[in-house]
């Protein structure tokens, strides 16, 4: 039960300490207020590697528009092989778009205050253990011997010339998927 006396005390401005000038002032009402996240500074250490986070989060970018690009111009990997590509892109997809966050300069400081860094990096690690999977899956779906076999002639077909024609585009996208994905957990 609420007596006068409680609702006028509550109802009251909620006064300041004295400023240093010796008058004194009310408090901004709770409306007023401006939510401010302070600027969090970040140690010289860290700079490095956030710098190598976004390259990797920006390669990896520039890597789902060369998917696109293959996909539009070369012949696109069918059955098991299909299966390992989309996995790595979603897998790709999945790490750039957990990264964000904590690579930008305005939400960093919120990634640290509220302590999601570990499951980011929690989300990274498991985006690269699908890359893994992913080229195991292309690896399983054609063998380590017709792999090699397979090889050369997609390769020279695609326009490479035969001296250095032992790998695809599609190859290639895995190779670097899984790279970008690893140097992104490392950083």
């Amino acid at each position: 039960m609420t007596t006068a006396s409680n609702l006028t005390a509550r109802s009251r401005p909620v006064e300041c300490p004295p400023a240093p000038d010796g008058s004194r002032s009310q408090a901004p009402s709770r409306g007023s207020r401006e939510r401010k996240q302070p600027e969090t500074e970040l140690p010289e250490a860290a700079l490095a590697p956030l710098c190598r986070a976004r390259c990797c989060v920006a390669a990896l970018l520039v890597l789902a528009a060369l998917r696109c690009v293959a996909l539009h111009f070369y012949a696109a990997p069918t059955g098991l092989a299909w299966t390992a590509h989309m996995l790595s892109c979603a897998a790709d997809g999945i790490a750039t778009v957990g990264a964000v966050p904590a690579l930008l300069k305005v939400t960093i400081g919120s990634c640290l205050q509220h302590r999601c860094l570990g499951s980011l990096l929690t989300l990274l690690l498991t985006a690269t253990v699908c890359d893994v999977a992913a080229i195991g899956i292309f690896i399983v779906s054609s063998g380590v011997r017709g792999l090699i076999q397979l090889m050369g002639p997609i390769a020279t077909d695609e326009g490479a010339p035969p001296a250095v024609a032992f790998i695809g585009i599609w190859e290639c996208i895995l190779v670097s998927s899984i790279s970008l994905e690893t140097a992104l957990c490392v950083a």
